[in-house]
Formats: structure tokens, C-alpha cells, sequence
């Protein structure tokens, strides 16, 4: 599987997520964002003008399969199975 920037969208919405839930190459409320600042890559969760649990990365791909990891434990967690 690629990962990049270009590909997380299509991705998120094959776990049944939205653009309500995240936000990729910017900083919105409420939302788990990807953003790169200089030569990292940071996911992060935004709320009230804050970063909580941020985590750097030297490079796109991991921190899109970060990215990618946290939504697929959330669709597990919204979809045990019985």
C-alpha cells in the first residue's frame, strides 16, 4: 500500500470516516490533523487552540501510516466484532 498526503483521504473515507473527523495540511478544531511545518511531518489532535498528543516524523509516509493507524483503531473500536 502507498501512502502520501494525496492517497489519506480516499483511505479515511474506505474506513467510513469524513473530512468532520480529520484535517490534512491544515489546523482545524475539534479534528485529528496532519500538517507539515518545515521538513516534519505532525499528527496531532486540535482543541481549543491547542495540540494534544502531537507526534513528529522526518518523513510523509510514516506519519500518514500514523495517521492511518489511529483512524483503523478507531473503525475497530466502532466495529467489534461480535
Amino acid at each position: 500500500m502507498r501512502m502520501s498526503v494525496a492517497l489519506m483521504t480516499s483511505y479515511l473515507t474506505s474506513l467510513g470516516f469524513s473530512e468532520r473527523d480529520y484535517a490534512i495540511g491544515r489546523d482545524e478544531e475539534d479534528k485529528i490533523c496532519l500538517v507539515q511545518e518545515d521538513d516534519r511531518w505532525i499528527v496531532f489532535f486540535s482543541e481549543r487552540g491547542s495540540r494534544w498528543d502531537d507526534v513528529s516524523f522526518d518523513s510523509e509516509k510514516v506519519a500518514c501510516t500514523y495517521l492511518l493507524g489511529l483512524f483503523t483503531q478507531r473503525y475497530i473500536e466502532r466495529n467489534p466484532r461480535q
